[in-house]
């Protein structure tokens, strides 16, 4: 999956998204924030969450932004309770 594949199924979620913002290539340390974004020391691509306490857990990291988009999508379907 691409970025703008992945841009147009979460906007098709944008009603059941409630409290949580998605960060796209970007890293957000607000509370309810599932993204992802480029580490440019070590050239990987970072998969996160940040919790209601603002607690910044990494989710995965991944050379291609393709697999770190379809990892975020599972992420949020996972979060969302969303087959």
């Amino acid at each position: 999956m691409n970025s703008i594949e992945f841009q147009t199924k979460v906007e098709a979620l944008r009603d059941k998204l409630g409290i949580w913002n998605i960060a796209i290539n970007k890293k957000k340390l607000s509370q309810f924030t599932l993204g992802y974004y480029l580490d440019n020391s070590t050239k990987t691509y970072i998969v996160y969450e940040v919790d209601e306490r603002q607690n910044f857990r990494n989710w995965g990291e991944f050379t291609s932004e393709d697999n770190a988009v379809a990892d975020l999508y599972d992420l949020i379907k996972y979060r969302l309770w969303i087959d």
